[in-house]
Formats: C-alpha cells, sequence, structure tokens
C-alpha cells in the first residue's frame, strides 16, 4: 500500500514539474514574441522613413507660394563687382544675399549665392537680403531682374540691412518685407516693419579658450562706457562689466561675455573668485543661448515669415528605474536645470508610482513637458532605454539615474 502511494506520489510530482516547465517556456516564448513584435516594428518604421526619405523631393520650408502669372523673361545682366560666392546652410533656408558692411556676418555664412542681378539667385532663394551699398549697385547697374522681381506677387521675402545713411523712402526699400538695422525709428516711422538689431558674435572667435578670471584685486583701471562700469586688468584686458541691464547689449558685452568676463550688477572687486566663476559661467551661458551668429539668423528669417526651426536644441532628460521613490529626489534636482527647452521622459521599470514620486512628477510636469511610461518588468534595462528614447523626440538626450 506503501508503495503504491509513493507511486502516486512521485507522478503528482512529474506532472507538477511538468507543467512548471510548460508555464516557463510558455512565458519565454511570450517574451521573445513580444520581442520579435518590437523588433520587426521598428524595422518596419524604418523602412517606411526610408521610402519616404527617397520619395520626398527637396522641401522649401516655409516658402511663400509663387505667383501663377507667367515669369517675365530674364533679362541678362552683368554680374555685381566684389560680391564673392559663399556656401552654407541655416535650418533649410536658401539665402541670396548682396551685404558687405559689419552686418555681413549675419546671414551671409548661410548663402548659397550672393550675385544678385542673376535669375538663378533669385530663382532659388528662400530669402533675399540686401544691405545699403550693395541696394545701391544694383540701382547704379540698372538691375532689371531685381525690380522685375520685386514687383512679383508671392515673391520670397525681402530684407534690408539698414544703415545710418538708408533712405526710408527709397523706391526699393520701401518694399522691403522687413528692415534689420540698430537704428530703425526713421523706417517704423515710415510704416515699414523693422527688427531692432543686437550684433551676435562669432563662437569660432570669440570664446573663453586660454581665457581665465582674474582675481578682485586684479583691477587697474576702470572706465564707463554704454551706461555700464568696465574694469581693465594689467594689460588693459577687460576682466569685468559692472551692469544692471542686459536687453540691449552693445557689440563689445557680447564679445567680452562670450569670452568668459564675469558680469555683474554690485561692484566686482567685493567678489570672491568663486563668485567670479560663477558670474563667468553665467555670463559664457547667456551670450551663448541668445547672442550667436545663428541665433540671430533665425530671429531674423522667423521676423521675415519663414518658418524654421529654434537653432537651441531641444534636450530630454531620459530616467528609468525600479526605485520611484528614488527617482523622486533625481526629478526634483531636474527643475534647477536652467536649459530650454527641457522635457522629462520617465520608465518605470516593472513598478508602480509611489505618493512621493507621483507628488514630484507634478512638481516637474507644472515646469517642464513630462511623460511617465509603465514599463514591463520583462523587459532588459536597453530596452527600457529605446522605449523612453522613442518617447521623447528630442535632438539631445541626457541620462539620469535615479541617484543622481
Amino acid at each position: 500500500m506503501d508503495n503504491e502511494e509513493d507511486r502516486v506520489g512521485e507522478l503528482e510530482q512529474l506532472l507538477r514539474d511538468e507543467r512548471a516547465l510548460r508555464i516557463r517556456a510558455e512565458s519565454r516564448a511570450a517574451e521573445q514574441a513580444e520581442k520579435a513584435s518590437i523588433w520587426r516594428t521598428r524595422a518596419e518604421e524604418r523602412a517606411e522613413r526610408i521610402q519616404r526619405l527617397i520619395a520626398e523631393p527637396k522641401r522649401r520650408r516655409g516658402r511663400r507660394a509663387r505667383s501663377a502669372q507667367p515669369a517675365r523673361a530674364p533679362v541678362p545682366t552683368p554680374a555685381v563687382p566684389g560680391t564673392p560666392r559663399s556656401a552654407g546652410r541655416l535650418a533649410a533656408v536658401t539665402v541670396a544675399a548682396g551685404v558687405e558692411d559689419h552686418h555681413a556676418q549675419l546671414l551671409t555664412p548661410f548663402a548659397l549665392e550672393r550675385d544678385l542681378s542673376t535669375p538663378s539667385s533669385l530663382a532659388e532663394a528662400d530669402l533675399v537680403i540686401v544691405d545699403g551699398p550693395n541696394l545701391k549697385r544694383l540701382e547704379a547697374s540698372d538691375s532689371v531682374r531685381f525690380a522685375d522681381w520685386l514687383r512679383l506677387e508671392g515673391r520670397q521675402p525681402f530684407i534690408f540691412l539698414a544703415d545710418t545713411a538708408a533712405d526710408p523712402g527709397h523706391h526699393w526699400v520701401a518694399q522691403a518685407d522687413l528692415v534689420v538695422g540698430s537704428d530703425i525709428g526713421r523706417f517704423a516711422a515710415a510704416g515699414l516693419p523693422t527688427m531692432s538689431l543686437v550684433p551676435p558674435f562669432d563662437p569660432a572667435v570669440e570664446n573663453p579658450i586660454g581665457w581665465t578670471p582674474a582675481p578682485p584685486d586684479a583691477v587697474v583701471t576702470s572706465e564707463d562706457r554704454d551706461g555700464a562700469r568696465v574694469l581693465f586688468g594689467g594689460d588693459d584686458a577687460i576682466i569685468g562689466v559692472e551692469t544692471s541691464s542686459l536687453s540691449r547689449p552693445p557689440a563689445w558685452l557680447v564679445t567680452a561675455a562670450a569670452r568668459g568676463v564675469p558680469l555683474a550688477a554690485t561692484d566686482i572687486s567685493s567678489s570672491s573668485r568663486l563668485e567670479l566663476s560663477r558670474a563667468s559661467a553665467a555670463a559664457r551661458r547667456w551670450a551663448y543661448r541668445h547672442h550667436t551668429v545663428t541665433r540671430r539668423a533665425a530671429e531674423i528669417a522667423r521676423h521675415a515669415g519663414l518658418d524654421i526651426r529654434d537653432p537651441q536644441p531641444h534636450v530630454a532628460a531620459i530616467l528609468v528605474s525600479m526605485r520611484p521613490d528614488e527617482a523622486a529626489a533625481a526629478l526634483d534636482m531636474l527643475l534647477r536645470q536652467t536649459h530650454r527647452p527641457l522635457s522629462v521622459v520617465v520608465g518605470l521599470h516593472g513598478v508602480q508610482p509611489t505618493p512621493d514620486f507621483t507628488k514630484s512628477i507634478d512638481r516637474v510636469g507644472a515646469a517642464l513637458p513630462t511623460e511617465v511610461l509603465q514599463l514591463s518588468e520583462r523587459l532588459s534595462l536597453g530596452e527600457c532605454l529605446n522605449r523612453t528614447i522613442e518617447a521623447s523626440g528630442a535632438e539631445i538626450l541626457a541620462k539620469i539615474d535615479d541617484d543622481d
């Protein structure tokens, strides 16, 4: 009898073991099927994107609709002398430019053609920009092509870079879609759309390489300049600027900030080395965020009516965690970051949100675009990161850990 009971017990145990093995096998099969589905979906999306890129013609973002009326036959005219060609791109915008003064750095680095008297230059541009001297040259050369283009209905935006000698009543200036300059009151009074120019700087030329903050006692002389107190060191280099307004900074102040010269509203000579270092970092960030050539060129193009993206990159903070309470502290840290645009994507890996986590998400979500993903515990960490990355849509990713 005992042997029969033992035999039955062994058979029942074998059945239990077999059932457990079957459940584990089914679970593994389901997990593999889920992975296969994910990769198949990604492959299909990639193939679709590739086909779309192959089939998609070259886009002209923001170009205004061209007139349905037949274009006039191009009139051959001699090229304007002294206007070299320069190649470059700005957010998919093609610029035809004729400029030669100190404003030339604004959009000519992105110009594909600088000879405005040739048909191809005006026909292929998304934007046409001319300054005073070149406008006079065009007029002196009797550029029928440019005059005909100005009269076209639905033509591209025309930007005029104004200087002190420019005439708001000039028959070509009066047709400008935007007048850009440091002294634009006369043009605004004439009813023209205007944009006040704050000179930018070129980061390739003006940067903090080789520059270190000077100690407070290094100040040798000072002078008042454009409403600011400028401090000089022993070699007559600017080592600090005391100013309470940065709304319309002159070019020299933007350049100094880009190099790392500390800006402060108080007495710099009483600041510590740490305070000067912080002021130097803040000045560089201010200059790079608001006054680079690319930033200014994008602002001008948008004021002219072109729909182009902001050159400031979109950053997404990516956080995957199995410890929601620890993640809450890292999320609160993100609120102290100053870069914008910034968004947050959090993946909870096989766990549910806790009250502290929910409160932290509410605080972050009130200030930044925030998304929370519930991720299966069966997914690997790499798969979780890939899903948060796909949900971000950002140009730059910052991986954040829950113990940051």
